[in-house]
């Protein structure tokens, strides 16, 4: 889970691939697919699985790789 924006950038900066989930705490469907996407990047060395919750980080999809 994305503690900061500076995690964020760190990870879509890096070499892996990322699957990114923007979800929100009060979201059942993001709730469900959190533990699938997690489970994508514990499975495969080359895929960086990342969960962020919009109404934390609001602004963070206005940011670009």
């Amino acid at each position: 889970e994305l503690n900061k924006i500076d995690d964020y950038l760190s990870k879509v900066n890096g070499n892996k691939l990322v699957v990114a989930q923007f979800g929100a705490s009060w979201c059942a469907p993001c709730k469900k697919m959190k533990p699938v996407i997690e489970k994508l990047g514990e499975d495969n060395d080359n895929i960086e699985s990342l969960y962020i919750d919009i109404d934390e980080f609001p602004g963070i999809l206005l940011e670009k790789k």
